[in-house]
């Protein structure tokens, strides 16, 4: 038993140092932290607290990895977050019993009842968090598509496809655009035909923002409009190959007006983004 419990402590002393590393001032030692959390998301079995601290602490470091210098590590910190998301989505697999609805009082049609997943407070609220931050990591996922690195394009491709599934587990009836399986599809068949070359940014980013985009969240769509308007003011250096592609950030933003036409006002959106 006590060798169990040093076990315990020294894997979380491991990935809280790793998560720490995330934010190093060196390049090369925020990408060997990014490559490690990889391959802890790998592991067979991951005990569910682990599960919780990875999917919990990682993604705060992710907006700033996925807009970094290095494109060797833009990739990898891209491909950390489908890896995040497909451990999300077998925890929820994992960690979800499928029990039958309560019946009514003094029902006793006998009728066929439909089973519901059930899951316990910590893993609801733990999925609700990282749900919640996927909800501008996918704005920066889609601008990265047009990255000026190929491998970053297709590192942005691969996590968009883990992360629509996740949505897709996430949404509840009325709460988002991915709300089941034929539109998750649409999505992929999207990035299918991105990946091939049978459309360009501006043709994939408008049908794309309209599967994601949830409908009545005016505070949501603020804060997705404001991160692509921090991406269009930013001026491209000569040798800095991090600099966000500002034209994808351009088309994604107008993507999400569009959406946002008849609930919300474009054109005062408009004057704010633009400033």
């Amino acid at each position: 038993p006590g060798q169990g419990i040093a076990t315990d402590e020294n894997i979380h002393k491991v990935l809280e140092l790793l998560c720490r590393s995330l934010s190093d001032e060196l390049p090369a030692v925020r990408r060997e932290a990014v490559v490690s959390l990889q391959r802890a998301c790998q592991v067979q079995a991951l005990p569910a607290r682990w599960q919780q601290y990875l999917l919990s602490d990682s993604p705060l470091h992710l907006p700033s990895l996925l807009d970094a210098n290095d494109a060797l590590l833009r990739g990898a910190s891209l491909d950390l977050l489908g890896r995040l998301c497909e451990l999300s989505s077998a925890g929820i697999e994992a960690d979800t019993e499928w029990m039958p609805p309560a019946a009514s009082e003094g029902d006793l049609s006998g009728g066929e009842q439909e089973y519901l997943p059930k899951q316990t407070a910590t893993r609801r609220e733990e999925d609700s968090q990282f749900s919640a931050s996927l909800q501008t990591l996918v704005v920066q996922c889609i601008i990265r598509l047009d990255d000026a690195s190929s491998a970053v394009a297709a590192a942005a491709s691969r996590c968009l496809r883990q992360l629509t599934g996740v949505q897709v587990r996430h949404a509840l009836p009325g709460e988002s655009s991915f709300s089941n399986t034929d539109l998750m599809e649409e999505a992929r068949d999207l990035l299918q035909r991105r990946e091939q070359g049978e459309m360009d940014f501006e043709q994939f980013v408008f049908p794309f923002v309209s599967i994601i985009h949830e409908q009545d969240q005016p505070d949501l769509l603020r804060r997705r409009l404001d991160l692509c308007r921090g991406y269009m003011s930013l001026q491209e250096a000569a040798g800095t190959p991090g600099a966000p592609p500002r034209l994808a950030a351009g088309f994604t933003a107008a993507a999400f007006l569009h959406c946002a036409e008849g609930r919300t006002r474009p054109s005062a959106m408009v004057c704010n983004i633009c400033g």
